[in-house]
């Protein structure tokens, strides 16, 4: 087993992890692992600077299914969202 100071549940098929961050560790650490893994994150209770920890992309949801339906990007790629 891996022994652990943060206590953590697993989701939908591992793609997901819960986390209850210590207090007592520095919100840097968890954004210093978030960097290792290349991982997004949100906050969803606590004290923190900013609830979006590392960047989220800005349109994830169309980027996930062109993996899955495009993954050799075919199609071209996906268009830029507009600036107003």
């Amino acid at each position: 087993s891996c022994e652990s100071p943060v206590p953590r549940r697993y989701s939908v098929g591992g793609n997901v992890v819960w986390l209850a961050w210590p207090q007592e560790l520095p919100p840097s650490r968890l954004e210093e692992i978030l960097a290792t893994l290349d991982r997004p994150a949100l906050a969803l209770t606590g004290n923190w600077s900013n609830p979006l920890l590392r960047r989220h992309p800005e349109n994830a949801f169309a980027d996930r299914l062109l993996q899955v339906f495009d993954p050799k990007g075919r199609f071209g790629q996906r268009a830029e969202p507009a600036v107003n």
